[in-house]
């Protein structure tokens, strides 16, 4: 597993990787406790490059869409799944609630 650093608007996101996918996404501070999880810079060209130019977008107010191909979901519970499918629901710009998406959690 790979992982590198974007600074966003609210503070440092990881991007954690497997299988040249995106995997899992941390905010704030991380400590690898395994020697199997490796920093990688986030250079042009390279496959992370393509998820930071995507948040760039994201954060500078463009819409932005990406495929689901780019995500490596093998290891995502139904109700990750069931989430992940309301949010491709959302509409560029609009504010959905936690409890709107997810009612009775």
């Amino acid at each position: 597993m790979e992982y590198t650093d974007y600074s966003s608007p609210f503070g440092k996101i990881k991007l954690f990787f497997s299988e040249n996918k995106l995997y899992r996404v941390r905010l704030g501070s991380f400590t690898p406790q395994s020697s199997s999880i490796h920093k990688r810079d986030n250079k042009e060209g390279t496959f992370q490059n393509i998820y930071t130019r995507f948040l760039d977008s994201y954060f500078s107010g463009q819409q932005v869409t990406i495929s689901c191909d780019k995500f490596n979901l093998k290891e995502a519970t139904t109700f990750q799944l069931e989430v992940y499918r309301a949010l491709k629901e959302i509409e560029f710009g609009s504010t959905v609630s936690y409890g709107t998406i997810c009612p009775g959690d």
